[in-house]
């Protein structure tokens, strides 16, 4: 029987996303939920509370951004053992939801049988298809180091990415060697390139690794 875990994390009251609770959709019992926080104060019947000490600080970010993103991109070890991991972002707990489109979360099956035939399941961007687009909007709301991610894309422009823009809050995928390399590598990225934004390099390193099309779907 395969192993399935679902994920989340908020450090330093992030956009107050916690603002109604973890208990905000329903959840299959066959599925293990982890929620990773700094926060002591939050209990729940139905995620295990990981209290994560902050103990790393980047120039690229904030140490709470930093220690989300770094929770996102390399599981914490007590993942390792789930033949499948679903990541959300806790915005999803603040919409109650765990889609873009305000779906709700698959079932045990209904995510065995989504994946069956893929290593990673992701959802479309619903409102662009470029990550140049993508780098302009964050860059006017300042969500991103403006010239940092420029210098990116600049080194890149006249490369094309082979599929549509992803978005990256809501992440379904299998554990083995290709889907971990690929998170690493969105991880990487974003550190060696003074980043914060993981959809401005998501796209370019599914093709930098040259991660199989057919191996992946956009289908959440």
């Amino acid at each position: 029987m395969s192993k399935i875990a679902l994920y989340c994390s908020y450090f330093g009251d992030y956009r107050d996303e916690l603002k109604h609770g973890l208990e905000t959709f329903y959840i299959d019992p066959k599925i293990d939920c982890f929620f990773y926080t700094d926060r002591k104060d939050i209990v729940s019947d139905h995620w295990k509370i990981q209290t994560c000490q902050i103990k790393e600080d980047v120039k690229t970010m904030n140490q709470y951004r930093h220690m989300a993103k770094k929770t996102k991109f390399v599981p914490p070890k007590e993942l390792e053992e789930y033949d499948i991991l679903i990541y959300i972002d806790c915005k999803y707990l603040r919409r109650r939801s765990v889609s873009i489109q305000r779906k709700p979360l698959p079932s045990y099956d209904e995510i065995l049988k989504n994946i069956e035939n893929y290593d990673v399941l992701f959802e479309r961007h619903p409102w662009r298809t470029q990550i140049k687009d993508e780098i302009d909007c964050t860059i006017q709301k300042q969500l991103e180091n403006r010239e940092e991610v420029l210098t990116y894309y600049n080194n890149r422009k006249n490369k094309k990415h082979s599929i549509d823009l992803i978005d990256t809050g809501y992440i379904i995928r299998r554990q083995n060697e290709r889907t971990k390399h690929l998170m690493v590598s969105v991880y990487e990225q974003l550190l060696q390139h003074n980043l914060k934004r993981d959809q401005n390099v998501f796209n370019y390193v599914l093709d930098d690794i040259q991660f199989p099309k057919d191996r992946l779907n956009l289908s959440l």
